[in-house]
């Protein structure tokens, strides 16, 4: 994200999130989010207002997203993607924000081992859970 003065621009922060190219983005003045739609088939929510801050990922498409529009009374995000798919997203619903990803052998999620770490699946006594 850039600021721009009367000096010109210079480089407030940079946002990460997706793995594949971003096709489009969707400012909303009000709230202040920033949506971008992605060819990794997602769209994120930046929360650039500083309610939270947060970010959010929607998955609804199987293909790249290709079109976003807000709709300021109605408060929803309606994304448009290869896979032939308008989705509508309810963006006043509540949703858990995107955990940063570190590396681990545990998710950041709910603290179990990932299925690779066997031997904490043992020790756990949770590899009966997941088979």
């Amino acid at each position: 994200m850039l600021g721009l003065d009367v000096q010109g621009a210079k480089l407030i922060t940079t946002f990460k999130g997706h793995t594949g190219a971003i096709k489009c983005l969707k400012w909303v003045e009000g709230p202040q989010l920033l949506f971008s739609g992605s060819f990794d088939n997602s769209v994120i929510v930046w929360d650039v207002g500083g309610r939270r801050g947060t970010v959010y990922e929607l998955q609804g498409h199987n293909n790249k997203v290709s079109a976003l529009r807000y709709g300021n009374h109605t408060q929803q995000l309606v994304s448009a993607g290869e896979d032939s798919v308008v989705v509508f997203w309810e963006m006043n619903a509540m949703r858990k924000e995107v955990p940063e990803w570190i590396e681990s052998n545990n998710c950041q999620l709910c603290s179990r081992p990932f299925f690779w770490n066997f031997r904490a699946m043992m020790d756990q006594r949770q590899l009966g859970e997941f088979l």
